[in-house]
């Protein structure tokens, strides 16, 4: 007895390690000559774990401290290996926008992506393009959602790559591709009982004004 819960700790042990180290690659260039983007600008490869839709893609307003889906708030942080932009989606990794031999291109080589914490294989992937966003998202900037029918998270311990043919396991999108979604980064905005609050502090300090005046 002792000896089969041996083997069978040892069974499980083994299908833990395996499952830990569950992992993707990719390689080559996801982006080449598309319009509207420009060297410097800086893109993420984002995982929708749950069939939630790029649209969706959201972020914290910081004035109301509420989760609002299809909307990034200025001030959200991004940071790979994170779901800054809600917990239905997987920031893998981050590239910026290079020129190369005259062409402006946007790379999406990333190497050991875990198959974890909510990451499986058929996952739709994108890639979202900031105008002047960094490392955190900048008011009023411009971002646009780049996404394929074909782009999605490969099988475990495959390596694939962009193809510009198509031929590929993913399509490279070129000099016709247009964004599946642009949007602007929106500023906070306080929930209407703060706007109350703040026009009860200003009638307060009219009349208080206006008894100094009297």
């Amino acid at each position: 007895m002792k000896k089969s819960n041996i083997v069978l700790s040892s069974i499980l042990a083994l299908f833990s390690a395996l499952a830990a180290n569950a992992a993707v690659s990719i390689g080559g260039t996801a982006l080449l000559k598309v319009p509207n983007i420009s060297v410097g600008d800086v893109s993420y490869l984002v995982i929708d774990e749950n069939a939630s839709g790029f649209a969706n893609l959201g972020s914290i307003n910081t004035s109301t401290s509420t989760f609002v889906p299809g909307t990034i708030y200025a001030g959200t942080a991004f940071t790979v290996a994170s779901d800054n932009f809600g917990s239905s989606f997987t920031i893998v990794g981050t590239k910026t926008a290079a020129s190369s031999f005259g062409s402006i291109s946007v790379g999406a080589a990333y190497s050991n992506i875990a198959l974890a914490n909510g990451v499986d294989t058929g996952d739709s992937f994108a890639i979202v393009v900031f105008e002047t966003s960094t490392t955190s998202a900048v008011a009023n900037d411009i971002y646009r959602i780049y996404t394929n029918s074909s782009w999605v998270v490969p099988a475990d311990g495959q390596t694939v790559n962009f193809a510009a043919s198509g031929s590929g396991t993913f399509l490279q999108l070129g000099t016709t591709a247009t964004p599946a979604f642009t949007k602007t980064v929106a500023s906070p905005v306080p929930e209407p009982s703060t706007y109350a609050a703040l026009a009860g502090v200003a009638v307060l300090g009219l009349a208080a004004l206006r008894r100094r005046r009297a």
